[in-house]
């Protein structure tokens, strides 16, 4: 089918495309954060056999500060900064960089949105977990290095070759 040449539909069809872009952003930044609670709310052995205490322990204390950052996830990188710094250094530029990737570019968002994911998971395990944690989010990073291997093969196949080709010896 032909492109449009009326601007009314260009411009929608634009529009509607960066705000789904801005939201799958977003949605990448939620759910890591989600993954960070679920995992720093496991802290002994008894919160594996009853689950309901996991379930208590994330949505428990949820006040208006937890409102806050749930909408602006972004703004937890400020919690972070106060409480492990070099963490959050670390974070902040690489988020930044992956949002721009998905908001900005016509690259496929699937690898930068996995990135997000995995960038926020350790988050809260680091500030308010104990060892206990990093269990959950040892199984969980398992997944999100798959699911990141796999996007990275199917979007960007193109810089594997690349890689390969870095080490293959010259036989001219």
């Amino acid at each position: 089918m032909a492109s449009s040449i009326d601007p009314v539909d260009n411009m929608f069809g634009t529009g509607v495309t960066l705000l789904q872009r801005i939201l799958i952003g977003f949605a990448a930044g939620w759910f890591g954060n989600l993954l960070s609670r679920i995992c720093a709310s496991i802290t002994s052995w008894d919160n594996v056999l009853s689950p309901m205490t996991i379930v208590n322990e994330i949505f428990g204390d949820f006040g208006a500060f937890e409102v806050l950052g749930f909408v602006m996830w972004p703004l937890v990188l400020v919690y972070y900064l106060m409480k492990i710094p070099v963490y959050a250094l670390l974070v902040g530029p690489i988020l930044i960089f992956f949002l721009v990737r998905i908001v900005f570019t016509d690259d496929p968002v699937l690898f930068w949105t996995l990135g997000i994911i995995a960038a926020l998971a350790p988050g809260l395990v680091m500030t308010e977990g104990n060892w206990w944690s990093v269990i959950p989010l040892a199984f969980m990073y398992i997944g999100l290095g798959a699911g990141l291997w796999w996007s990275l093969n199917y979007e960007h196949g193109e810089w594997i070759d690349e890689v390969k080709s870095w080490f293959e010896k010259d036989e001219s």
